[in-house]
């Protein structure tokens, strides 16, 4: 024990229970948290609806997509079909 002649005291412990009563509270808006807590039907509802949207637009365009390669491909003489 140099130095000093006293050993170094163990370091601080800090019990389980003092730090449970220092916890952090959240506080909620009472309006927000009941917005939050009853609103879930009407989120997923919103989801639904966006999907199908999307669903639709994506059906559209595959439609618009098979119009244009129809139209681009060259027809056939009805002279050269007769000769079958």
């Amino acid at each position: 024990m140099e130095g000093g002649g006293r050993p170094l005291p163990a370091p601080a412990h800090v019990a389980k229970r003092a730090r449970r009563d220092k916890a952090v509270e959240a506080v909620f808006d009472e309006a927000s948290r009941r917005e939050f807590l009853t609103g879930f039907h009407k989120r997923k509802t919103q989801r639904r609806k966006a999907a199908e949207k999307q669903l639709e637009e994506k059906a559209r365009r595959a439609r618009l997509e098979a119009r244009k390669q129809a139209r681009s491909v060259p027809l056939t003489p009805l002279a050269a079909l007769a000769a079958c």
